[in-house]
């Protein structure tokens, strides 16, 4: 993955073709975007699941934090 460029328009393509060429078992999920800001937490942390890292840690923190 070290020559998978990051924050680019082909970052998800990229990546899938490194692990399925390296015989990982990849399963593709609903398509998330990224969270730059506290205030992009809100609807991603809803669509994950309850029990997920993502989500628990950001159940943590506020829209009024930074």
């Amino acid at each position: 993955l070290r020559d998978v460029p990051m924050s680019a328009p082909d970052t998800g393509k990229l990546t899938l073709e490194a692990l399925q060429y390296n015989d990982l078992r990849v399963v593709l999920t609903e398509e998330l975007g990224d969270v730059d800001t506290v205030g992009d937490i809100g609807g991603h942390a809803l669509r994950t699941a309850p029990m997920s890292r993502f989500r628990r840690i950001t159940a943590t923190v506020s829209v009024g934090e930074a």
